[in-house]
């Protein structure tokens, strides 16, 4: 495999900072995990994975690979037909980025294996890898209603966006879902 940044538009990327980061359902629940990156270079959307901060060195790492929205795999990942150790696994290119929060001029890219993600993120894959990010996003939601009950606060906005979310995620779990 070709580990030159030069010629390869995967492996060119700009400081972590000024990069078009967003957090599209079901992963806008996890945003300090996963995130979608749009590569300005090749135009395609990346899952980003966190892979860990140096504070001593003053680096943020992160894994990316090739996620459009209707990628078979990322579908079957965002349901749990795959799970995160699977998906994984299976991404035929992952790029490892390093950034550093001292220095905005200091960007490193290299290919990287499945391995060395799960090395750098064990507490995800330890406390997620059984667990779909759909499901997870149902979860969250559901805790969201009962901390505004809790708290005695109006929960119309919280089920209105249970209730959208319910049409998503009932569509795309399917039976799982009833």
């Amino acid at each position: 495999m070709v580990n030159n940044r030069a010629s390869d538009p995967m492996l060119v990327w700009r400081h972590v900072i000024s990069t078009r980061r967003f957090n599209s359902c079901p992963f806008d629940v996890m945003d300090w995990a996963i995130e979608d990156v749009i590569n300005d270079i090749d135009g395609r959307r990346y899952i980003s994975l966190t892979g860990g901060l140096s504070p001593c060195e003053g680096y943020l790492d992160f894994f990316l690979t090739p996620a459009e929205l209707d990628c078979p795999s990322r579908l079957a990942f965002e349901v749990g037909d795959l799970t995160w150790t699977e998906y994984w696994e299976s991404r035929p290119k992952i790029v490892r980025w390093t950034n550093s929060f001292l220095d905005e001029s200091y960007v490193s890219t290299q290919y990287a294996q499945a391995r060395e993600v799960f090395q750098a993120s064990p507490h995800i894959f330890e406390g997620w890898d059984t667990r779909a990010p759909f499901e997870f996003k149902k979860e969250v939601m559901e805790f969201r209603i009962n901390q505004d009950i809790l708290g005695k606060c109006d929960t119309s906005k919280s089920e209105a966006n249970y209730r959208e979310f319910m049409k998503v995620y009932e569509r795309r779990m399917g039976k799982r879902a009833a």
